[in-house]
């Protein structure tokens, strides 16, 4: 099932016998993924799964909702603003959704925006720390979708929330898209809201007003910076994000966001929030809604793209009459590869966009300059 149709179930907008059947099956499994997690960070807590550091500065990026929050644009950001420093970032992660394959989308699309930065994956991060320390690799260590990841230590938690949908509707996963309970965001030192753009001024004021109750309830945050390199913090830094698309590269030629206003396109993506995609498209292509059947067509996260998921592409776009298909970056490293000749069908673009502080930016330099210190 793909995610909008489940969003739509979970959500309850999905009306009907199925949708409430199911609605109640995920209901009944949500207890057994919060006992899970209560007791995961009960013992870490506690001291009882020990927290290992890896010889490096650790800057983590995560999320507390399942899906795209922006990620990868925001850790080229971060990165960008450390070498800016005269020092050298790598970039450590999990690797979710490789399958067969050597290195996900995500490391894919970081190829890109940053060639020149060592990217590791692998499930034993710890092991890749101090594989970076002990071969001097690097001055510090960004930790993607580490949020979750509580055995290695980390000097700077900033985590990332979607305005669009960003408590995940308030249940845990299965029933819900929140991967912990609202209360785990005490272990935050920065809540970076995104797609700030996207929402009001008072749905933004709403999301930090919830945020900080959160944080009241127990007096403080709970800075987990051993060495005292962070002072505690009563409350998290907030800063605002938007993903600003900047150009559109295909795979011939460099084009400019003017030059899509005069194009016919149809978009796809496979990625963790297609509105998100959605209402970049509406916003980029002017008066044009990408609402429409067939205009964007969603896979799911991460998907393997095929031959035969191309055929289907073109053969939508051909139907609309496309004179352009597009896509996000992190699509467009793995489609790219099987895309026909320009010559003989429909070029291919995709949307770079690009992480733009509306607040917090200032707040956030200091905090990792005064880590790298």
């Amino acid at each position: 099932m793909k995610r909008h149709q489940l969003e739509q179930i979970i959500s309850g907008k999905s009306r009907g016998i199925a949708p409430a059947a199911l609605r109640m099956t995920l209901s009944t499994l949500t207890p057994i993924y919060r006992a899970a997690i209560s007791v995961r960070n009960f013992m870490f807590d506690r001291g009882w799964r020990k927290i290992e550091t890896g010889g490096l500065p650790v800057i983590s990026v995560g999320n507390l909702t399942v899906g795209g929050t922006g990620k990868t644009p925001f850790v080229a950001w971060l990165a960008r603003t450390i070498i800016a420093l005269h020092k050298r970032p790598a970039i450590i992660s999990r690797g979710y959704g490789r399958g067969q394959s050597l290195h996900n989308d995500e490391y894919l699309e970081l190829q890109i925006r940053l060639p020149h930065t060592e990217h590791l994956q692998d499930p034993n991060r710890v092991a890749l720390a101090r594989r970076l320390a002990e071969q001097n690799d690097a001055d510090v260590l960004l930790l993607d979708d580490g949020f979750q990841h509580r055995r290695l230590h980390r000097d700077l938690d900033i985590v990332l929330i979607d305005c669009t949908c960003p408590f995940g509707y308030d249940r845990l996963l299965p029933r819900g898209l929140l991967r912990e309970p609202l209360q785990a965001l005490r272990r935050a030192h920065v809540i970076a809201l995104t797609r700030v753009d996207q929402v009001s001024e008072n749905q933004r004021n709403e999301i930090k007003r919830r945020v900080t109750s959160i944080f009241k309830q127990h007096g403080h945050g709970q800075a987990e910076s051993a060495d005292n390199r962070l002072v505690n913090l009563h409350l998290p830094i907030f800063a605002e994000v938007s993903f600003v698309p900047t150009h559109v590269t295909s795979q011939e030629t460099h084009l400019e966001l003017a030059d899509i206003r005069n194009r016919k396109p149809i978009a796809f993506c496979g990625i963790g929030n297609p509105v998100g995609f959605q209402n970049l498209l509406t916003q980029l292509c002017g008066e044009r809604s990408f609402g429409a059947a067939n205009q964007l067509l969603v896979f799911p996260d991460h998907h393997a793209f095929n031959r035969s998921d191309v055929d289907s592409i073109l053969q939508a776009a051909h139907q609309f009459g496309a004179d352009i298909v597009l896509c996000t970056l992190k699509d467009y490293v793995k489609v790219s590869r099987i895309w026909p000749d320009r010559a003989t069908s429909i070029p291919l673009g995709a949307v770079v966009v690009e992480a733009e502080f509306r607040s917090g930016e200032t707040q956030v330099q200091q905090l990792i300059s005064h880590l790298l210190a």
